[in-house]
């Protein structure tokens, strides 16, 4: 009988394990898979997933602020202002969602809610000064964090797997 892992504790596996596990479960359907389209999709929510959790744990907890948080303040920093739908859309969260995040922004002086110019029913959101000067702080932390994720890698191999994810976006990206 194997030990049972306590609820909400994973089992700590090496990425050879992990690697190994996948190749013998799927080995039965691999006459019907793209494994290699697999393995790099997978790879590279993996990554994301790694790199989420290192930057929440080292950088953003210490300006309280949540991964989707960042995500609204780091859209709002570089267009300054949008509608609710796009900064959804962009970051990939449902607008309700976008609406409670909003509002603790907007408690905190981050980020304000302004009536769309063009048609009164909109809103548009504007990060404010402080929520720039934030940004401002904390987006040299975040990319000191990135620079340890991708130490590994020369400056052409980061400029490789940017292009390389640039195209798997380009290939989902409608239009």
């Amino acid at each position: 009988m194997s030990a049972q892992v306590p609820a909400g504790q994973a089992l700590a596996r090496s990425q050879q394990e992990y690697d190994a596990a996948a190749t013998q479960r799927l080995q039965p359907l691999v006459d019907r898979l793209d494994l290699a389209s697999f393995e790099a999709i997978w790879l590279l929510h993996q990554a994301a997933d790694a790199a989420r959790r290192r930057v929440e744990d080292t950088v953003l907890a210490g300006y309280d602020l949540t991964w989707s948080q960042f995500e609204v303040l780091w859209h709002l920093w570089i267009f300054e202002q949008d509608e609710p739908r796009h900064i959804s859309r962009a970051i990939g969260i449902p607008k309700s969602s976008l609406t409670v995040m909003t509002t603790s922004l907007v408690q905190r002086g981050l980020v304000r809610r302004d009536a769309s110019p063009s048609d009164g029913r909109l809103v548009r959101l504007r990060i404010t000064h402080p929520g720039a000067a934030l940004m401002t702080r904390l987006f040299p932390d975040f990319n000191g964090v990135e620079t340890q994720l991708t130490r590994g890698l020369t400056q052409r191999q980061k400029g490789t797997l940017a292009s390389l994810l640039r195209a798997v976006i380009a290939a989902e990206t409608p239009g």
